[in-house]
């Protein structure tokens, strides 16, 4: 099935790099127009020659059919419906400046309809048209044929957009994934450093990991379908224990509804002493050493549609304390779950030092770090408020 990861300031960052994570490990919601069989076996992995492209059409730049040796290329996928796609061109347009001379992005716009017809060529050229220099490389359509999508898409076993192809100076491709964490194997690729080898052996582990996914989303479909149908009905209390069924029996696949459930006994329930009841089981058991699973337990206790109980703010602490240590603080996106939990808690000098770590961690997508950057100047505020606060008068923190 087609996969688009769905991508608002701080709710849009929150929750969209909270998907694109869920996604990167295997464990993200499905749609339905391409999904290759659990046993196929990727012809097209790093280490591997790139096909040349072959597209219907080239939409703007230059075109390129073959990979020029001593050159480095980003072969990347999108669609018109897909937001998380969109959300990507002004951080690939960035990307294409800072390396011009070194680096072509070739965007290839695939899977734009099931049944294509002579207005999809004109809808995905004004579509482009109207980003303006939002898309300031390389555009291709690939058409009713398939070809680019069938050679990388296809061969790779990826069933979601967008996803990139970074190939090297000697035509391999060196790195597969999404371009929203492109820019360090990038780097590596221009140093001449980057190792395909372990790239390789993340690939493979990367493409068993969603067999394994796929298996078992299977084996839990039909219990996922009687709570996804309750809940669309309004029969949420009933749903429930459905839920928790799934997050334990299949932990990987449970991540939306554990999420849904803490979300759901903190917002709309107001029970707090349920939800805490059930994430505390999630941190201590469940998921204690899974950093993706803690950080839905944060991110669901967290959320910015919601004001998170006091009470809760301390499990939502343990949770993202222990997905660090198992990250060892290496990923920008818990470090800024961890700014605004601290934010949260009243600890607005700690929020801000934290943000600021986690911008450091970010390279080049300007837009992604003015968006950390929006919330930075909020904790700030808060932390010079909390200094000019006299002795013994109290503040608390906004969503």
């Amino acid at each position: 099935m087609l996969v688009c990861m769905l991508e608002n300031t701080h709710r849009r960052v929150f929750s969209s790099w909270l998907v694109i994570w869920l996604l990167a490990v295997g464990a993200g919601a499905e749609g339905s127009i391409s999904d290759p069989p659990a046993e196929a076996v990727p012809t097209l992995y790093p280490g591997k020659q790139a096909p040349d492209i072959e597209v219907e059409e080239f939409l703007r730049g230059t075109e390129v059919k073959s990979f020029r040796p001593g050159h480095v290329y980003v072969v990347e996928f999108w669609a018109t419906w897909c937001g998380p796609c969109v959300e990507r061109f002004g951080h690939l347009s960035e990307i294409q400046r800072k390396y011009a001379g070194k680096v072509t992005i070739i965007g290839i716009n695939i899977w734009e309809e099931k049944e294509y017809s002579e207005k999809t060529l004109p809808k995905v050229r004004e579509f482009m048209n109207a980003q303006g220099t939002r898309m300031s490389y390389t555009v291709a359509y690939d058409g009713a044929a398939a070809g680019a999508a069938n050679a990388y898409m296809k061969a790779a076993n990826q069933s979601g957009i967008p996803t990139a192809f970074l190939v090297d100076q000697a035509g391999r491709v060196a790195w597969i994934g999404h371009p929203a964490v492109m820019e360090a194997p990038l780097a590596g690729v221009l140093r001449g450093d980057f190792d395909i080898e372990t790239a390789k052996a993340k690939f493979d582990q990367a493409s068993m990991s969603r067999a394994e996914i796929r298996t078992q989303r299977l084996e839990a479909q039909p219990l996922m379908k009687e709570w996804s149908a309750l809940w669309e009905a309004g029969k949420k209390d009933e749903a429930l224990p459905l839920m928790e069924e799934v997050v334990h029996r299949w932990p990987r696949i449970g991540y939306d509804p554990a999420y849904k459930t803490i979300n759901y006994l903190l917002a709309e329930k107001k029970d707090s002493a349920a939800a805490r009841r059930f994430a505390d089981v999630l941190i201590d058991n469940v998921y204690k050493d899974n950093s993706s699973g803690l950080y839905v337990v944060t991110s669901a206790i967290v959320d910015p549609e919601i004001l998170a109980p006091t009470d809760m703010l301390e499990t939502a602490q343990r949770a993202i304390d222990r997905a660090l240590a198992i990250e060892d603080t290496k990923r920008w996106d818990l470090m800024m779950t961890l700014a605004r939990v601290q934010f949260l808690k009243g600890d607005a000098a700690s929020a801000v030092a934290t943000q600021e770590k986690a911008i450091e961690m970010i390279e080049s997508d300007l837009e992604l770090k003015k968006e950390l950057e929006t919330d930075l100047e909020k904790y700030r505020g808060a932390a010079k408020n909390v200094d000019s606060t006299p002795s013994g008068a109290a503040t608390s923190p906004s969503k």
